[in-house]
């Protein structure tokens, strides 16, 4: 096997590589082509070969594993089946020992070597205890193409799982596919809020750029939130699949918004079209993700990210409905001294897209980040207006109200 690739900062600048971590899924085939110093630290057990049994050997066994792949010429790797290894060991003896050592040397191999790595299915307690230096682990079920309820319970672990897994890394809510007619920018929506990586199983052919593009500035950076989303409290000790009740996420964008999505995730019919809502306390949910949010502001601006307006909020709340299989994707922007920043409004984390440098009760200054429509809210001498300003370059911006 040659090197397969050339790094080119124009093009594709790096490629990655999925593989499983006990070789496939049921261990490491006897018909392979591997040197005699490496098949003596494999060892038959019910019908597969696995590394071990002792640490020295499970670590020799990953040093040529993550070695090989990097001199084939991947830049990273995504490992699979991870949860999985451990029941491949059961019925021996020192299972849990040896589990865990093919997790720890994964890790040791892959950061000496500086390969990246993804972990896949990477949820029991040995995986989560034992990731040392990757900062991406997958979060959920598969998502699949077209398959309602699949999706449907995928966005519900993906969010669910986080509240743990986002302690310690980013949560990669798998890939999806921009054309899916079903849920395509549902999905995408997910994966901004998300923080992980966002990639794609469409044919290039089928790109609907539409649902791609609002992820991306023009080079390709994603635009990503401060903490990866979780869901809102009320809706931690839910089944949403069942409850016959909106599921609320949440995560802290830009330099103070916060974003909120409300789903419908039921299943059943009879629960076709619920209620949501966002309301003005909401925002101080920024606080519970380590990011400050300053109760003393004037008020709360919520945009609407589809229908690309924004309200104050007041003391009650803003009412939500939800028809189908859907989301709702809103900012909570604080106002303060007449002016509420939003961001770009073609991107899904509008917040994101901007950075303020000052605000006077007179002018704000600010770093765009991309180009596309700037939405600014102003307050000047009871005169309230949602100004659309376009971007034609990034960079520094001065407004004056």
């Amino acid at each position: 096997m040659e090197p397969h690739h050339e790094a080119q900062a124009d093009k594709i600048r790096w490629i990655g590589l999925w593989y499983s971590l006990s070789g496939y899924w049921m261990g490491i085939s006897a018909e392979n082509d591997f040197p005699p110093e490496i098949r003596q630290v494999l060892h038959s057990y019910n019908g597969s070969l696995l590394p071990g049994t002792s640490t020295e050997k499970i670590e020799t066994w990953y040093e040529y594993y993550v070695r090989t792949m990097k001199e084939y010429g991947f830049d990273f790797l995504k490992i699979d089946n991870q949860s999985f290894t451990l029941p491949l060991y059961m019925g021996g003896t020192q299972v849990i020992r040896q589990a865990k050592d093919c997790n720890l040397a994964l890790e040791h191999q892959t950061h000496r070597m500086q390969m990246g790595l993804m972990n896949c299915m990477a949820q029991n307690v040995l995986n989560i205890d034992h990731t040392l230096y990757s900062s991406v682990t997958r979060a959920s079920i598969d998502y699949k193409k077209y398959d309602e309820n699949m999706a449907k319970s995928h966005l519900f672990q993906s969010y669910t799982n986080t509240l743990i897994l986002g302690q310690t890394v980013w949560p990669d809510h798998d890939m999806f596919h921009s054309c899916d007619t079903v849920c395509g920018s549902l999905m995408a929506r997910s994966k901004a809020v998300s923080g992980g990586p966002v990639y794609l199983s469409d044919s290039p052919s089928e790109f609907i750029a539409d649902n791609i593009r609002p992820l991306i500035d023009e080079t390709g950076k994603i635009f990503r939130p401060a903490a990866p989303a979780v869901p809102t409290p009320e809706s931690i000790l839910t089944n949403p699949l069942q409850s016959g009740k909106a599921y609320r996420v949440y995560a802290p964008t830009g330099d103070e918004a916060l974003s909120v999505i409300c789903y419908n995730l039921n299943t059943s019919p009879a629960y076709r079209e619920v209620e949501s809502f966002v309301k003005r306390e909401d925002y101080l949910l920024r606080e519970s993700t380590g990011k400050s949010a300053d109760s003393s502001c004037d008020s709360i601006l919520a945009f609407n990210w589809e229908k690309q307006s924004a309200e104050v909020l007041n003391a009650s709340e803003k009412k939500i409905k939800l028809s189908g299989f859907t989301d709702s994707l809103f900012h909570l922007c604080p106002i303060r001294k007449g002016w509420a920043v939003i961001g770009i409004q073609e991107k899904y984390l509008s917040p994101a897209t901007v950075q303020i440098l000052k605000r006077t009760t007179e002018k704000l200054i600010l770093d765009v980040h991309c180009i596309g429509t700037l939405r600014i809210w102003t307050d000047s001498h009871g005169k309230q207006e949602l100004r659309s300003i376009p971007i034609k370059k990034a960079g520094r911006i001065e407004i004056k109200k």
